[in-house]
């Protein structure tokens, strides 16, 4: 059997330079290749070196799982600041920003599925201030996260919620077209979400009163719940989605300043 010349010595330094260089996977590749070659042309080699190339593997081994977990880190960290890019810290709801990415994307599905009618409902609470001023920023989160439980509820699972800022929501629905539908049925379709949100601001109202009333008996409640306004998006229009957004904000305007008309 053809003896060849120990290489160890060399390989250990040509393994602190391949190292060093971060080649560590194609160091262990060329040590697996000649040990291969050497077996194979029936050479003897020393113990020294299979334990030099497990030695490698071994190594090889770490290297790949220490990249893996710090890729994995990468990918989580990227992924929080995502979150805290496009997500409200208190309510978990997509931010105005998030939103609008939302937003785009669910305007392109509209063009690729044209059964799909895509709506913005624009939700603003009447009495938020009242809360802040007269219960404490504390009582005023709580009002939010009472309306988000209670909005969730109102919507669908696929259906897009968001905090848009302060005290305004603001939702994306989609109302399915059917082709025996007159275009107004779709609208009643929306109608009928509105009032499911409207109903869920007023169970919202209801139960901040009751936290209010156990914590400050005498003081007065909020009675007013909020105004909710919506737009349907055209696709055959060129309307872009901030001004898509503006349509339903002016929408819940109209029917604030009504809400307010109808009291007097």
């Amino acid at each position: 059997m053809e003896k060849r010349p120990d290489v160890s010595h060399e390989r250990k330094k040509d393994s602190r330079e391949s190292v060093a260089e971060g080649g560590v996977l194609r160091m262990v590749s060329e040590s697996v290749q000649d040990l291969i070659i050497d077996v194979e042309r029936g050479r003897s080699v020393s113990l020294e070196t299979l334990q030099l190339v497990q030695a490698q593997l071994e190594y090889a081994r770490e290297q790949v799982a220490k990249r893996e977990q710090a890729l994995e880190e990468a990918e989580r960290t990227a992924h929080e600041h995502r979150e805290e890019a496009t997500k409200d810290s208190l309510t978990h709801l997509f931010n105005r920003r998030g939103f609008m990415e939302a937003l785009s994307m669910k305007i392109e599905r509209t063009k690729e599925s044209p059964t799909d009618l895509l709506y913005a409902f624009f939700i603003d609470l009447d009495k938020f201030k009242f809360v802040n001023d007269t219960y404490g920023h504390e009582m005023g989160d709580r009002y939010l996260t009472i309306v988000t439980a209670h909005l969730h509820k109102a919507l669908r699972p696929d259906d897009t919620l968001a905090r848009f800022g302060g005290d305004e929501f603001t939702a994306l629905c989609f109302v399915r077209y059917k082709g025996e539908q007159a275009e107004e049925s779709h609208d009643v379709g929306a109608s009928h979400i509105a009032l499911r949100i409207q109903y869920a601001l007023d169970a919202a109202r209801q139960e901040l009163n009751e936290e209010i009333k156990r914590i400050f008996p005498d003081a007065p409640l909020a009675h007013d719940v909020g105004s909710v306004g919506y737009a349907f998006y055209d696709p055959t229009e060129s309307v872009d989605a901030a001004a898509f957004i503006r349509q339903a904000d002016r929408r819940m305007y109209e029917q604030k300043q009504k809400d307010s008309a109808d009291k007097r």
